[in-house]
């Protein structure tokens, strides 16, 4: 494992008289290939310091923690494990995340995935995601060996759902973890890709004209507007929000938000875009428009989140 590179391995402490008369009675490829595991491990940490570490003790139980201390056998147990990357949606997420990574994360994140030091988890929703962590012992390899990314279905800028900020707090007290700070998925598609993949799908006339009245949106606006559902698909739980008094301040400040827009822009974006315009992140043409991302500004917060991914596989 330290010789690919995917974890490193250092003695404790670096200049242990012990460790140093151990692997001078190794054979010579013995030591050397230790010794090249244990210099590789210094030029990455130095390069990428790591998130996480596990002290190998002599113990005979475990003691889990963000620097746990796992007997040998268990820890090289938990260390071969691929990391699971718990997601809403197996498919889609997987296709999100590749998309939205730069070129360089994205070869990282493809070697990860074919040498299977990652594997992408289906969550199944947030209140599934929810129900299957309560369940996770905090004290488990489950735990150390897992990364977990959902939607924030905020309507407006921090104004994540109740069911997002649930788990978002039992994440806190179990598992690394990123909670999107746009609405959904969804809304990381870049503006160009509206134009120049979506309304060119199928309905041309008919995307055309929403994917323009979608472009008069603001970027706050378009960072939390319901790509799927549109307008229509919040009235309801709106009017919720607005009788409920812990509630209330959320849906004034949705409403705010799109205020400004005129009846016009409301009336093509009522219905939102298409409940599958998630699939875009899957279209082979995305990828070559890398430019569109970093115009974006999404990888402000995509890039550090996919660099702890890798760090963690």
């Amino acid at each position: 494992m330290a010789v690919e590179g995917r974890h490193r391995v250092f003695p404790d402490p670096l200049d242990a008289i012990q460790f140093e008369k151990w692997l001078n009675d190794r054979d010579d490829s013995v030591r050397d290939e230790i010794r090249f595991a244990i210099e590789s491990g210094f030029d990455l940490e130095s390069r990428r310091p790591a998130l996480r570490q596990v002290r190998i003790t002599t113990a005979s139980r475990a003691r889990w923690s963000e620097n746990s201390e796992l007997p040998l056998g268990e820890a090289l147990q938990v260390l071969s494990q691929p990391l699971s990357v718990v997601v809403e949606n197996q498919r889609n997420d997987r296709d999100f995340l590749l998309a939205v990574a730069d070129f360089h994360q994205r070869r990282e994140l493809q070697l990860a995935l074919k040498k299977h030091w990652l594997r992408f988890e289906h969550g199944g929703g947030l209140q599934e995601m929810f129900q299957t962590l309560k369940e996770i012992d905090v004290a488990s390899g489950r735990r150390a060996r897992s990364f977990w990314i959902f939607d924030s279905d905020a309507m407006a800028p921090g104004c994540p759902s109740p069911g997002a900020r649930r788990l978002r707090r039992m994440c806190e007290r179990k598992v690394a973890f990123h909670c999107l700070e746009r609405r959904s998925a969804e809304n990381y598609l870049p503006l160009p890709s509206i134009r120049e993949i979506w309304a060119k799908r199928k309905e041309q006339r008919e995307r055309a004209r929403k994917a323009r009245a979608f472009e008069r949106l603001s970027d706050r606006q378009r960072h939390h507007f319901n790509m799927k559902n549109g307008f229509s698909g919040d009235d309801e739980y709106l009017k919720t929000l607005k009788r409920k008094a812990n509630t209330a301040k959320i849906a004034d400040e949705v409403r705010a938000l799109f205020a400004s827009l005129d009846a016009e822009t409301r009336a093509l974006l009522s219905s939102g875009l298409d409940s599958g315009i998630v699939t875009i992140f899957s279209d082979p043409h995305l990828h070559q428009e890398d430019a569109w991302f970093e115009n974006d500004g999404l990888r402000s917060e995509t890039r550090p989140m996919i660099d702890r991914l890798i760090d963690l596989s």
